[in-house]
């Protein structure tokens, strides 16, 4: 009890989170990920997960866990994947060149790396599609 005190008035004092944060931590080798709800004093750290269920995680797991703050990230990393027709293999530049124009004008888009954003990645091995 004494451990999750002073963890808790840690976890006030620095603040890596608030209420109505969404989190990630890996606790124990679990990774977890939910939006705060409660950070207790003498009762455990109440996270609302993905599936709307409570997770009860006491708060001295916090202090020698890795925890990411999701909530104040500056940008966004989104992966998403396009298929191709191998029968279009010859047309995979043309795409990607076009596909760099379009976010290049878009001004929510980092630019600085804008190059390593489209690209052929791989052949799905299922479907055959270009990736």
């Amino acid at each position: 009890i004494l451990t999750n005190f002073i963890s808790s008035v840690m976890i006030n004092a620095s603040r890596p989170f608030i209420v109505n944060e969404w989190i990630t931590a890996n606790i124990d080798g679990v990774e977890i990920t939910g939006v705060v709800e409660r950070v207790g004093m003498w009762s455990p750290t109440v996270l609302r997960g993905d599936d709307k269920e409570a997770i009860y995680i006491p708060n001295h797991k916090f202090t020698v866990s890795i925890v990411r703050n999701n909530s104040r990230r500056s940008h966004w990393r989104i992966k998403s994947y396009l298929a191709i027709s191998h029968m279009d293999a010859g047309k995979i530049s043309i795409i990607v060149a076009d596909m760099r124009k379009v976010l290049a004008k878009n001004q929510n888009i980092e630019q600085q790396r804008l190059h390593r954003r489209v690209f052929f990645e791989k052949i799905d091995e299922t479907t055959q599609a270009l990736m």
